[in-house]
């Protein structure tokens, strides 16, 4: 048996559920977040099959993820004044949902919101603008906007993060539990600080942004590819894990 298999994923049935599991040399623990461009580096194949997992949609075994739908709802809602119904397809596309109250509170909201259309003027002012460039002042717009969503009944801070990457996909970064865990920053009051440092470097930056995407709606930015790859290094991670959850459910 080859003790480093090539990278891979591959569909497997267990009873009732249909898992992805991940083929290829085991990889254990935690990727601490200054080490991430150097592991990006030293696992450029692994991160390839990773991403074109994700977004392809002609494997053999027809498995795909609802996510890779994410970019094409953002580029139709990416003109918007402010939120348009496109971020909330977004957002579901990753597996969460803006509650009801909360989108009619937002479109009440959006002619009247300065905080939102500071946001969107920035943006418009600087079109290269990202989350490595930000300076602080901007910065801390975006952080108190999603203050605001956060205080709205049923916004948790991935719901809350989820819905702005949909708006602002080069600023604000995605925040899911499992790239929490692969990263070790689970419950972290400074997930923007953590992020920004990686995307930052600009080597990290590029390497990102060489990995071709197959069969794409839209284009894929930095932020996105690194919350991808960290996403499916996780869930390659604790297989175990994961498996003993879906049967759970």
């Amino acid at each position: 048996m080859d003790p480093n298999p090539k990278p891979a994923w591959t569909k497997v049935t267990v009873g009732k559920t249909t898992r992805d599991v991940f083929q290829g040399e085991p990889q254990t623990g935690v990727i601490e977040p200054h080490r991430v461009g150097e592991w990006l580096k030293e696992n450029l194949e692994r991160a390839e099959v990773h991403l074109n997992r994700y977004f392809g949609d002609s494997h053999p075994d027809e498995y795909t993820y609802a996510g890779r739908h994410f970019e094409w709802f953002v580029a139709r809602g990416s003109n918007a004044p402010g939120f348009s119904p496109d971020h909330f397809f977004a957002v579901n596309a990753l597996s969460v949902n803006v509650p009801p109250s909360v989108i009619k509170n937002l479109f009440l909201k959006n002619s009247e919101s300065w905080q939102l259309h500071e946001c969107c003027a920035i943006l418009h002012a600087n079109s290269d603008i990202g989350l490595w460039n930000i300076s602080e002042q901007h910065l801390a717009k975006f952080a108190e906007l999603y203050d605001i969503l956060r205080g709205e009944d049923g916004m948790g801070y991935v719901t809350t993060s989820k819905l702005l990457a949909a708006r602002f996909p080069n600023i604000v970064p995605i925040r899911d539990s499992l790239v929490e865990v692969v990263l070790g920053l689970k419950n972290s009051v400074t997930w923007w600080d953590h992020i920004q440092r990686i995307v930052a470097d600009r080597t990290t930056r590029d390497v990102l942004s060489e990995f071709p995407i197959e069969n794409s709606d839209a284009e894929v930015g930095v932020l996105r590819r690194l919350d991808v790859i960290l996403w499916m290094e996780a869930r390659a991670r604790n297989q175990d894990l994961l498996a003993a959850s879906e049967a759970n459910e």
